[in-house]
């Protein structure tokens, strides 16, 4: 059930949606940061007094939390679906980067990604705000490497792939692939990012014939001499 909040705009009492609120408030901070967005956009964007914010969601860094906390269940990128769903590590990266395409580019929302373009940059005080999302940025890595490693475990990667430098490659992807939103990227550029992206991906096959390349023996350039007293057909 909705929780309804009563709050009051120039004295006239009413309630609001709190779940409605939350999402007004997650919007105005993904779009101008925790530091860009004072108390009154909070007041003109969610259209209650700011008696009632603080009075239902504590303060504006408990409100922030709570929106970093909606964001990865209702728009973040499906991870945990993603890798589960897949049968082998490269679909499962290959589907978490088309996956960030979409909802990077998403039509109505501010655009990119809220945890990895999220307090890059923060005032002392924020400072455990920022740790929050560098954590969030750790974790969408470090199931990345997870699912590289099971891979590799399974025969799908060449053995001796570095999970950790590919994990943060792709996860320096992903991150990429929000700036680029932020700035206006849409959907079908961030795809062709995501594409080429993919051409990195380590195949056992490919790594098997380098090797055997690597193991034949070198080939003269030269072309076959004629033996002497002995010409040569043409």
């Amino acid at each position: 059930m909705t929780k309804k909040i009563a709050g009051a705009i120039k004295g006239r009492p009413r309630s609001f949606d709190r779940e409605a609120a939350l999402d007004a408030a997650l919007r105005l901070f993904w779009r101008h940061g925790f530091e860009g967005t004072a108390i009154s956009d909070l007041v003109r964007e969610l259209g209650i007094a700011a008696p009632s914010i603080y009075a239902a969601f504590g303060s504006k860094e408990a409100l922030f939390n709570e929106a970093i906390g909606l964001y990865g269940h209702k728009y973040g990128i499906a991870m945990k679906c993603l890798i589960e769903q897949e049968a082998t590590a490269e679909a499962s990266v290959r589907a978490i980067l088309f996956d960030a395409a979409s909802t990077f580019a998403m039509p109505g929302l501010p655009g990119g990604c809220f945890v990895a373009s999220g307090m890059l940059a923060w005032a002392p005080p924020q400072k455990e705000l920022a740790r929050v999302f560098r954590s969030k940025r750790a974790l969408m890595i470090g199931a990345l490497r997870s699912r590289i490693d099971q891979g590799v475990a399974a025969g799908e990667l060449p053995e001796g792939t570095d999970s950790h430098d590919l994990g943060n490659y792709y996860g320096a992807v992903i991150e990429g692939m929000s700036v680029q939103a932020r700035d206006g990227a849409d959907a079908q550029a961030l795809r062709r990012v995501a594409e080429v992206a993919m051409k990195a991906w380590p195949n056992v096959e490919v790594r098997a014939r380098r090797r055997s390349a690597a193991a034949r023996p070198p080939t003269s350039c030269q072309p076959p001499q004629t033996p002497p007293g002995r010409r040569r057909r043409h």
